[in-house]
């Protein structure tokens, strides 16, 4: 495969919560958090780098992108439907409402690595989301920190552990 871009963890998102609701299935901040994770771990698996510039915290319900989490808090259970908006300032210290463009085939650098991305996506959003945290539960890189994550304690995952354990859930996007 070519080579990609790293994208942004809100980027991913957004292009995840557009393509849900473009398949009518729209999804959860839950459901969300743990599809953002297995791209990870499917791009890491099957390319050796990973498609998100942002790393997962260990929480109660599985990984989490904080960054994304923040935005979609407010959600809870309910579906996402519009994409989150970041405040930055500008050059001259006014804060500004501006929206983050969904990863897509320009972003991205690559037809091939986009193909791929909707194709796991697809997969992904098919799953129920509680299998989802369950797997990610079942994996001993959640196990082993299950005493720190009950105390907000545990350090975040590392590529190189997502992509050790990931080919044994590779079926979840195959």
């Amino acid at each position: 495969m070519d080579e990609y871009e790293l994208q942004s963890p809100m980027a991913l998102a957004n292009f995840v919560i557009n393509f849900a609701n473009a398949e009518g299935s729209p999804v959860s901040n839950l459901q969300l958090q743990k599809i953002l994770y297995f791209i990870q771990t499917a791009f890491l698996v099957e390319h050796g780098n990973p498609i998100i510039n942002g790393n997962f915290s260990r929480w109660q319900y599985g990984p989490v992108l904080q960054e994304v989490y923040s935005s979609y808090r407010d959600n809870g259970a309910a579906e996402i439907n519009d994409l989150a908006i970041n405040v930055t300032k500008d050059s001259h210290d006014q804060y500004m409402m501006v929206s983050v463009e969904p990863t897509n085939e320009e972003s991205l650098g690559s037809s091939e690595a986009f193909t791929r991305l909707q194709e796991i996506t697809r997969r992904l959003i098919a799953r129920d989301p509680w299998e989802l945290v369950q797997v990610s539960h079942q994996q001993s890189i959640w196990e082993k920190y299950e005493k720190q994550i009950a105390v907000h304690m545990a350090p975040d995952y590392e590529n190189s552990e997502i992509e050790n354990e990931g080919t044994e859930v590779s079926y979840l996007w195959e």
